[in-house]
């Protein structure tokens, strides 16, 4: 049994800088986007990043803090060409996730 992790829940657009300083963006080491949109994961990425470059700057006696980005992708050669943009983002295709589970559950 996993444990049980308290964590608040913000209900808003992930695309609207405001809702993701709420949901604490500039504390976070890790934004997660898992909807069924692609581009709007990316979209919610892109915001995340340049809103922390932004604060940053205006913050420099901050230690820098970077943001890990684990986006859903379900066409796989966007989740390529973007995680070829650089480390900060793990972007995760479902069919390359889920392939070796049916796979296994085939051979089985």
């Amino acid at each position: 049994m996993l444990p049980v992790t308290r964590a608040p829940i913000i209900s808003g657009d992930a695309t609207v800088p405001a809702v993701l300083m709420r949901a604490g963006v500039d504390r976070a080491s890790v934004l997660i986007a898992t909807t069924s949109n692609d581009a709007l994961n990316l979209e919610i990425g892109l915001v995340a990043q340049s809103l922390l470059e932004e604060w940053q700057g205006m913050h420099p006696e901050l230690p820098d803090m970077p943001l890990r980005m684990v986006l859903r992708c379900f066409d796989a050669d966007v989740a390529a060409r973007i995680s070829a943009a650089g480390s900060t983002y793990s972007v995760l295709s479902e069919a390359k996730v889920a392939a070796p589970v049916f796979v296994s559950a085939a051979l089985d």
